[in-house]
């Protein structure tokens, strides 16, 4: 091993403890940041097997919508914690349209059951089913869509879940850079780093604690919608910085390294 480049300083430190010599260290890199930074600002082939002109159509009803929000990767109980907070809000912002896009597809007819439950409307994607003036919720239960609908969410909230009542959240990246108004819940462990630098200069992704929170919060980006758009603006700038900064650690640092090492190994 000729150098260890980790994601964060706080990964260094743990390398550190685990006995790795400092001068096999490396200046952190995360790959991870600029790959998601990457693919959400590329754009990428429609899932096979739906229409173009029916995605298009879907897409554009979603930018008519003057009041929208969304939630990503959501985990079991959160997309019912979405539906309460939306039948609140709905009171207060007429035609008010909440985007679920599920973790894991595959449930979508569950969420559809649960929802509908509450007494909401609900449409999914992946049934050909269209998000018309009266649907509530409408769900993208499909893979491969996440680019588009980010960008649609520049300027909106933008919940990214498995982070509201347990897990360890999902990539903030992709919706950061594509300039939406980001939250997370408290359990955001995975991506606390980039959390950390996106807050370092200024509120630009807003943790909170628990359903009342985030009812709270979207409430605010809804009603402050001029608020919501210089705030996914400004992390927008932040994370397509750290993303720069880590693309020139990787080139003159970590790439010269792996070139040198496969000369090598190939004896060239």
């Amino acid at each position: 091993m000729l150098l260890c480049s980790s994601q964060d300083i706080e990964q260094c430190r743990y390398f550190e403890q685990l006995g790795i010599p400092s001068g096999m260290l490396g200046p952190p890199c995360d790959l991870k940041l600029i790959t998601a930074a990457v693919s959400a600002t590329t754009s990428s082939d429609p899932p096979s097997r739906f229409d173009s002109t029916y995605l298009s159509h879907v897409m554009m009803l979603l930018r008519r919508r003057k009041f929208i929000w969304f939630a990503a990767s959501t985990h079991d109980y959160e997309e019912c914690a979405c539906a309460r907070i939306h039948s609140k809000l709905r009171e207060e912002f007429s035609n008010l349209l909440t985007v679920i896009a599920p973790r894991h597809p595959a449930r979508s007819l569950r969420i559809r059951i649960e929802l509908a439950d509450l007494g909401l409307r609900v449409r999914l994607l992946s049934r050909g089913e269209l998000p018309l003036d009266d649907t509530d919720i409408y769900v993208i239960d499909v893979v491969g869509l996440m680019p588009e609908l980010y960008a649609i969410a520049n300027g909106k909230p933008a919940f990214i879940g498995g982070s509201l009542f347990s897990g360890n959240g999902h990539n903030i990246a992709e919706p950061a850079v594509a300039g939406s108004a980001v939250i997370v819940g408290p359990h955001h462990g995975t991506f606390e780093s980039l959390v950390s630098a996106l807050n370092a200069r200024g509120m630009l992704c807003t943790s909170v604690s628990s359903e009342h929170d985030l009812l709270s919060t979207v409430r605010r980006f809804l009603d402050r919608p001029e608020e919501a758009v210089s705030v996914g603006l400004a992390a927008c700038k932040r994370v397509r910085s750290l993303v720069q900064d880590g693309v020139e650690i990787f080139d003159s640092v970590l790439l010269p390294l792996v070139l040198s090492e496969l000369s090598q190994s190939s004896g060239g």
